[in-house]
């Protein structure tokens, strides 16, 4: 190909080049001029927004898809503020049984876990071989001391007569006297001895001190073992202690012989506690002190370990409305109570068959004081006058699903099959539920 030729294509590719570009921006500008003339027509927006509300609405009745909420009844009660305070199960009584006696041990019939009862059930048997030895020792001891005594008796009373007609001196009866109570002395010394040796005879048998279970063995057969040294550790079973640690605004509120609530949430019991004893002595960083309950250990069904929660009453009663914890939304600018107004008759939705129709309403936000918190229910009080209107006893308040709403948003309320709890436990939530 010639240069000229090349030079012709370069020129006519340049040539449709710039014409390409000039045609796309007379389309753009076209299109830009177009697009601001719409947004300066009212007509074609509203035309734009009915035919969006259109498409997002329901099929009939238009408007924002209902929200779905739980709801509760706001109550006029009389309620305590009530603080949740942890705590344990502890053993009353907890032991490490150590060996009074030295030898090997030739009977340890226990394992962990092993129920004991008091002063029957064998934790050990210590070798019991010297201590025979020692006690037929000093019994032939005993024995040979009492014939030398009978002697020396025997010849104390043969001189005594004879000092009158001085056939013997004074001396030699004070002499032989000495001789005999000498020998009652050793005599009551071998018996002393005698006792003990008994005594470690009985100690080789270890039982448990008292009714519980072996927590830890300790020891093992044939180990040789000396006083103190530890068999076995025990707890005791029957009662247990439940123990809290109750700080100082309301220890004065609490005396012995009260009664509290305890919740044992693992095993779904509340059971009642009566305070057994109050320490007078805080930890100085914690500034609670130590109470304990004394309960019953439901046939070993309670256990030491266990976390328990009492419920303690922090202050006198106070009356008003009261409405479910969860219908109270706590933020850092404050308190919110969602209430279920009545939907007006104009908004209800028409056209839906009446079987699909669930209840809604209008949720208007309640700003309240929390005056007194039990459990599971706030002592409100609205801190408007509107609010006052609004929140009233009788009034449904939302308890789930309230996080999302917004003042006027049109609310329905979900409701729960009560089959579902069907052979369910008691559990307070469920129970709200229902």
């Amino acid at each position: 190909m010639s240069p000229s030729s090349h030079r012709n294509i370069i020129l006519i590719f340049s040539i449709a080049l710039t014409a390409m570009l000039l045609g796309g921006g007379a389309v753009g500008a076209y299109l830009y001029s177009h697009q601001v003339e719409q947004l300066n027509d009212s007509a074609f927006l509203q035309s734009r927004l009915k035919a969006i509300g259109q498409d997002t609405g329901p099929a009939k009745g238009g408007g924002r898809r209902p929200a779905l909420v739980r709801v509760a009844e706001a109550k006029w009660e009389t309620i305590s503020s009530i603080r949740s305070v942890p705590g344990r199960l502890y053993a009353v009584r907890e032991a490490t049984l150590s060996s009074e006696v030295s030898g090997l041990i030739r009977s340890i019939p226990i394992e962990p876990g092993t129920k004991l009862v008091g002063e029957q059930t064998l934790l050990a048997q210590i070798d019991r071989t010297w201590l025979e030895l020692m006690l037929r020792q000093n019994e032939a001891e005993i024995g040979s001391l009492k014939a030398d005594m009978e002697h020396q008796q025997a010849e104390l009373d043969r001189i005594e007569p004879l000092v009158v007609s001085r056939a013997v001196s004074i001396s030699d009866l004070s002499l032989q006297k000495s001789k005999v109570d000498k020998l009652q002395q050793d005599l009551v010394r071998l018996e002393v001895v005698r006792s003990e040796i008994r005594e470690k005879w009985k100690r080789t048998t270890i039982l448990a001190p008292f009714d519980g279970y072996v927590i830890e063995r300790v020891a093992d057969l044939g180990e040789l073992v000396s006083p103190g040294s530890p068999i076995a550790k025990i707890v005791s079973h029957g009662n247990i202690d439940a123990k809290i640690h109750v700080g100082e605004q309301i220890i004065d509120r609490i005396k012995v012989g009260d009664v509290y609530p305890i919740l044992i949430g693992e095993l779904g019991l509340q059971l009642e506690g009566k305070i057994h004893e109050i320490v007078p002595f805080a930890q100085t960083a914690a500034r609670a002190y130590p109470v304990i309950m004394r309960l019953d250990d439901d046939g070993g069904r309670l256990k030491p370990g266990m976390t328990i929660e009492t419920l303690i009453t922090t202050t006198d009663p106070i009356e008003g409305i009261v409405v479910p914890k969860d219908a109270v939304l706590v933020k850092p600018d404050g308190s919110t109570v969602w209430v279920l107004e009545d939907l007006p008759d104009e908004k209800r939705p028409d056209g839906e068959p009446t079987e699909n129709l669930k209840p809604r309403g209008i949720a208007k936000p309640v700003f309240v004081s929390i005056v007194a918190h039990a459990v599971d229910d706030y002592s409100v009080v609205p801190q408007t006058p509107l609010g006052r209107d609004i929140l009233k006893p009788g009034v449904k308040v939302v308890i789930e699903g309230g996080e999302r709403l917004t003042a006027d948003q049109l609310v329905q309320v979900e409701t729960v099959n009560p089959a579902l709890f069907d052979g369910l436990p008691d559990k307070t939530g469920q129970q709200r539920l229902r």
